[in-house]
């Protein structure tokens, strides 16, 4: 089977981020030519699309209580560049209409959370320095 047989398949059960599927066809020993070549062809068919995964991803951490820096750690750990990152993580703000304020208020209710332990828990889901100090000296 070729590399981007292999790659194909691989996509058929979830959408990767280009770095995924290198360490993917990597972990099955195709050569780094090979590879290239895969990857380059599938991104050229629209298979591969960094800036889609982000804002999947996004969206999706967004809905499930991440923010800020550590959203964005998020996005590059899969292998997403910086910019790609920071635009994925906009687009998913605007799409969702998403605001910090609100969105921590949710989760610290949603976890019968308050104060300093409310606003631990928001720092460590990336909720920014003066939302998470008025949590805790509220």
């Amino acid at each position: 089977m070729d590399a981007l047989t292999q790659l194909t398949k691989l996509l058929a059960g979830r959408e990767k981020t280009r770095a995924q599927a290198r360490a993917d066809l990597q972990k099955r020993d195709f050569a780094a030519p090979d590879i290239d070549a895969a990857i380059g062809r599938a991104t050229e068919l629209g298979y591969l699309d960094d800036a889609r995964v982000a804002k999947r991803l996004a969206v999706a951490a967004l809905r499930d209580g991440w923010a800020g820096e550590v959203l964005h750690a998020r996005l590059t750990g899969k292998g997403i560049d910086e910019a790609t990152a920071s635009r994925a993580t906009q687009d998913a703000i605007d799409e969702l209409a998403w605001r910090e304020p609100a969105a921590a208020g949710v989760l610290v209710k949603k976890r019968h959370l308050d104060g300093v332990k409310a606003a631990r828990f928001l720092a460590s889901r990336g909720f920014s320095e003066d939302l998470c100090n008025r949590y805790g000296n509220g």
